[in-house]
């Protein structure tokens, strides 16, 4: 931002956490909380979230709503899918405490595993899995504050992986 006074940053709402280093006022505050939990001044946080056994359905009102994009996109009443999005988002988010805010075009990676061999016959989509927990996840990325807007700004690339190799339910998001 050359030319930019630090009286102008300070009036579009950013604080300067280190010397020439300028971020949105909620994204400071988040690292200060992290830091406040750590009791120590934290210099890189961890990069990726792994989460063992989660949750592939939530029942709501007596209907078992399987946690894919169809579930986000298609014949649900605007009630059910905001309950999916407000419990999927509370379950990501009480693993995500310890991230630092993400820079600038940063790329997103969705992996998940699951026990249950897969066949040609099955009805699974890596995309269909993917965008969910990555809409989920990035949601929850602003929601922190640790980006001030999932826009393509600050995640300029998102990628679903499935793990063939891992035999087990995983979800993993890591930040390249």
């Amino acid at each position: 931002m050359s030319g930019t006074t630090e009286k102008d940053l300070k009036a579009m709402g950013l604080v300067e956490v280190s010397p020439g280093n300028w971020v949105p006022k909620k994204t400071a505050e988040a690292v200060e909380k992290i830091r406040a939990v750590d009791n120590k001044k934290v210099q890189t946080g961890p990069r990726e979230v792994s989460i063992d056994g989660p949750p592939t359905y939530y029942d709501i009102r007596g209907n078992r709503h399987y946690l894919t994009a169809n579930a986000l996109l298609y014949q649900k009443h605007w009630s059910v899918r905001a309950k999916i999005m407000k419990k999927a988002k509370a379950f990501v988010e009480e693993y995500m405490q310890q991230l630092e805010p993400l820079e600038p075009h940063s790329t997103l990676l969705v992996v998940f595993s699951v026990k249950k061999k897969i066949t040609p016959d099955m009805d699974f989509d890596v995309d269909n899995r993917g965008y969910f927990w990555g809409k989920m996840f990035q949601d929850v990325l602003q929601d922190m504050g640790l980006v001030s807007n999932d826009n393509a700004h600050w995640i300029s690339k998102v990628y679903y992986e499935f793990d063939w190799k891992r035999k087990e339910d995983n979800l993993t998001f890591r930040i390249l």
